[in-house]
């Protein structure tokens, strides 16, 4: 992970993470947060962080040499935070399989039952106390 990126999002209040074995930093952050929303779409012209009708978004963009994937989750929603990170963490397995040419299938679903299982556990960490 380059580390200018990296202590740039940090210093602004992100907890981003490599979504090791790939290539890939995901940038967790709360879309109640109108700070973290901010930094983004000022970072990422193209890209809106908050939609009043979602609880949830997963994006994944292409930025100076990184691979990125925003992951957002209504922290207010309580409990169902925790369905709604589930769901957009599955996005983001889909986003890193689509750029690297993986694919689910029998063959192949304990190490993306794992990489989702990672995803998740260092998502929640990221936003959460839990």
């Amino acid at each position: 992970m380059k580390k200018d990126f990296v202590q740039r999002a940090q210093r602004a209040g992100f907890m981003p993470f490599d979504a090791r074995p790939y290539p890939v930093v995901v940038i967790p952050y709360d879309m109640d947060s109108k700070k973290q929303c901010r930094w983004l779409e000022k970072n990422f012209t193209d890209f809106s962080a908050q939609s009043a009708s979602n609880n949830g978004r997963c994006s994944a963009v292409k930025y100076d040499g990184y691979n990125l994937i925003m992951l957002g989750v209504r922290m207010s929603l309580g409990n169902e935070r925790y369905s709604v990170l589930a769901h957009e963490c599955y996005h983001a397995v889909n986003f890193v399989y689509q750029w690297f040419g993986a694919r689910h299938d029998a063959d192949n679903d304990e190490m993306a039952a794992y990489f989702l299982q990672d995803i998740y556990r260092q998502t929640l960490g990221a936003l959460t106390d839990d």
